[in-house]
């Protein structure tokens, strides 16, 4: 409701202006910094987000949600420990439907000082493609801060960003994919929640074509990492997708029963983990 949305941009404004800090002790908590982008090889997994149609995803920079898009997925339960990903996720699938190609990677990723003399002109028609909610946390930053200020300050998370390295690795971004795109947002249907996926220990209820988990591995230990897999229902012929940051040999080790594959990527040290139905 609308006092959620209040103080969850009040809360952003504080982050903003350096007011309050969202740096703690553990990495990941509910006011998180935003990922602008992803440092995942999406095009080396994109195969498997292919014809997936009901999916849960961890939200993160929400490229990956955009890419399941353009593989077909209908329906998305996104969720995120932070309470501010979700905000950006809405702002980047307007700005899909508000601009050509060119103009959204501009906006979402060209940090350089000569990009934000065209901020205010792409947000006027990004802002028509939001509902109210999204509007009102978005108003509430843009009424006080320039876009650049926003996204330099400590609400968002600072990686250093390489644009041709985001069209490389999103398939959303190649040729023509971000026309599909525009079309098929529309059609989607995604529920955000947020918390922390490895305290949600009641069974899920629903059966998922596909389940993302990003490298929520790295932030666990195995042995719950392994116990959450396994308490996810999965449709037939579903899978559940873990990214894995360096040795893969480790996780062949642990994860060695039949209903797990890993797939190292060519010239990279990073994979995936799939489990199966």
């Amino acid at each position: 409701g609308d006092n959620m949305i209040n103080k969850d941009s009040t809360i952003a404004q504080q982050i903003v202006s350096l007011k309050q800090s969202n740096h703690t002790d553990t990495m990941f908590h509910n006011i998180s910094p935003i990922y602008i982008k992803s440092n995942e090889r999406t095009d080396m997994y994109q195969k498997y987000l292919e014809n997936r149609s009901n999916v849960m995803s961890v939200i993160g920079s929400s490229d990956q949600i955009i890419n399941m898009i353009l593989g077909g997925s209908k329906k998305i339960d996104a969720f995120d420990i932070s309470i501010f990903p979700k905000y950006y996720m809405y702002l980047k699938l307007a700005g899909i439907k508000a601009l050509n190609k060119e103009d959204y990677i501009n906006f979402f990723y060209d940090m350089s000082d000569d990009s934000d003399k065209y901020d205010d002109m792409y947000f006027c028609s990004i802002r028509d493609n939001l509902d109210s909610d999204n509007k009102c946390f978005w108003d509430s930053l843009l009424e006080y801060f320039d876009w650049d200020d926003i996204t330099s300050s400590p609400l968002f998370s600072s990686e250093p960003i390489s644009i041709s390295n985001v069209i490389e690795q999103n398939p959303y971004l190649k040729s023509d994919n971000y026309d599909k795109v525009k079309e098929l947002i529309d059609k989607v249907n995604i529920n955000t929640f947020e918390g922390n996926i490895m305290k949600i220990d009641d069974t899920f209820e629903k059966y998922y074509d596909l389940v993302y988990l990003s490298n929520i591995i790295n932030y666990t230990s195995l042995k719950e990492y392994k116990r959450l897999l396994e308490t996810i229902n999965l449709r037939d012929k579903g899978i559940i997708l873990t990214y894995l940051y360096g040795s893969i040999n480790k996780y062949n080790e642990y994860f060695n029963s039949n209903n797990y594959i890993t797939e190292q990527f060519e010239d990279s040290s990073a994979g995936i983990l799939i489990k199966k139905h």
